[in-house]
């Protein structure tokens, strides 16, 4: 608990000093707050759910400035990883010091989450596991080098997953404007 209240105390003296304390994990924190996920960050299932949701978050145009690169379940970042105990604070603290997040960033950001909650439960898996095929479709279709061709095949062939059960998640993407 030493580590929430020491971020406790960076925003109260940030705010006291008239700084603009609004961090990117702080918007982060909000995203998860105002979408009502109940992460428990302590679980790597939880974590991979937040990497994802902010890799997603910022293709959707809302910068959260965070840099990802490929990791062993896809799109990582080591700086949303050192930030993960201060999201966990706000999430502690039921969301008391979050802020306003824009609202067509939150209503795709909810739709597509519902949309994948469903396959999850259609290939009985987790979300955690829907969330990764998303972020890492994305990812292998516009931040690597050399471009894949076939991102859907990739991810076949990368995560072990059934063709069917990607092109659902790439669907879905594709009908989000996450792909074009």
């Amino acid at each position: 608990m030493m580590l929430s209240l020491i971020y406790s105390k960076d925003i109260e003296s940030s705010v006291k000093n008239g700084g603009y304390f609004m961090g990117k994990w702080l918007e982060l924190a909000s995203i998860i707050c105002a979408l009502k996920l109940n992460l428990n960050l302590s679980k790597l299932e939880d974590r991979l759910i937040l990497q994802k949701i902010a890799y997603l978050t910022q293709k959707l145009n809302l910068d959260l400035g965070y840099d990802f690169r490929w990791y062993t379940y896809g799109p990582y970042s080591r700086s949303l990883a050192y930030d993960t105990n201060k999201i966990l604070t706000i999430i502690e603290s039921k969301c008391k010091e979050s802020k306003p997040i824009d609202k067509r960033v939150l209503d795709k950001l909810d739709n597509i989450i519902n949309i994948f909650r469903k396959i999850a439960k259609e290939e009985n898996t987790k979300l955690s596991k829907v969330l990764e095929i998303a972020a890492s479709i994305t990812m292998l279709r516009y931040d690597v080098y050399p471009q894949i061709k076939d991102p859907v095949l990739e991810i076949v062939k990368r995560k072990g997953v059934s063709k069917d059960f990607v092109i659902k998640v790439y669907e879905t993407l594709l009908k989000y404007e996450l792909l074009k």
